[in-house]
């Protein structure tokens, strides 16, 4: 019998309980749907970071697809021990983005702040996909299939390394 893993997704937009412009229904389903694959892994899941302290003791992986919420410095903090202490997260679509500010007063252009959850993810929109633990993408599960999606290699491969399970 395996190990269990336990994963808590994050996918919401901002403000609370809106969609940002994107399908947010579809990419948590899709989530969830790749982590029910892995019979030993299970979910817990939220539209943003506000109870993260809750959902993080005992999960091994944070699953993150987030257009416009981000972790405030407490929760920073929080998710900063939670990975120093073994903790694994994978941070997908707008979770390396934050806060658009304005630029001036005179000016409606915005730019990205970089805010501390920045560094405790270790990137500000450097890629769409930011990935913080393992090195390695294996482009085969257990099934041995050879052509999937870079997200679920993603998803798949951070179950594998939350369990330490060595894929053949």
């Amino acid at each position: 019998m395996s190990q269990a893993v336990r994963v808590h997704v994050v996918a919401g937009g901002f403000p609370p309980g809106s969609v940002a412009g994107h399908d947010m229904d579809y990419a948590r389903m899709r989530i969830l749907e790749l982590l029910q694959e892995k019979q030993d892994a299970h979910a817990t899941v939220s539209n943003d970071f506000e109870d993260v302290h809750k959902w993080l003791p005992g999960s091994q992986l944070m699953i993150t697809y987030v257009a416009g919420p981000y972790l405030n410095d407490a929760h920073s903090r929080f998710v900063r021990d939670w990975l120093e202490a073994g903790g694994r997260w994978l941070a997908l679509h707008g979770t390396s983005g934050g806060k658009a500010a304005r630029v001036s007063e005179q000016s409606r252009a915005r730019k990205m702040v970089k805010l501390s959850h920045h560094a405790t993810l270790g990137c500000f929109f450097l890629c769409r996909m930011a990935r913080r633990g393992c090195s390695d993408i294996h482009a085969r599960w257990a099934t041995g299939e050879s052509r999937i999606s870079r997200l679920a290699i993603a998803i798949r491969h951070e179950i594998m390394c939350s369990l330490s399970w060595t894929p053949a």
